[in-house]
């Protein structure tokens, strides 16, 4: 059954974590929209989900009516570049040398050159 007035269709069923979103919607009509329903204002009763719809046009002119804000720049972005510019870093190879420890393990270590010439054989 379709209904004409947005409080007669149980608007408030939707989940709150819903309206908690659409609260920080990049467009300012439906931020004002969804926040107005989660501090459970009452809507005017000339006033249609159509309104909403004129106002989030972007179909007729391409652009949003009204238009998205420039967010600003976040302040720690120019230190952050600051701090790359000041202290590059570069990971190589190390170039120390082996431990005695790692030295004696090769040492005692066999050479396995008659490994690579085994054969399996089944034992019947």
């Amino acid at each position: 059954a379709d209904v004409d007035d947005p409080d007669f269709c149980n608007p408030f069923a939707s989940a709150c974590w819903e309206l908690s979103f659409l609260g920080k919607h990049y467009h300012p009509v439906v931020a004002s929209f969804s926040t107005g329903t989660a501090n459970l204002e009452p809507s005017l009763p000339n006033e249609h989900p159509k309104a909403m719809l004129e106002r989030y046009d972007t179909v007729t002119s391409g652009e949003f009516v009204p238009r998205v804000s420039i967010p600003k720049a976040n302040p720690l972005h120019a230190k952050m570049l600051k701090q790359k510019k000041a202290k590059p870093v570069f990971v190589g190879q190390s170039y120390a040398a082996p431990s005695p420890f790692l030295e004696a393990c090769l040492a005692l270590d066999e050479p396995r050159d008659h490994d690579a010439n085994c054969f399996f054989v089944s034992v019947e």
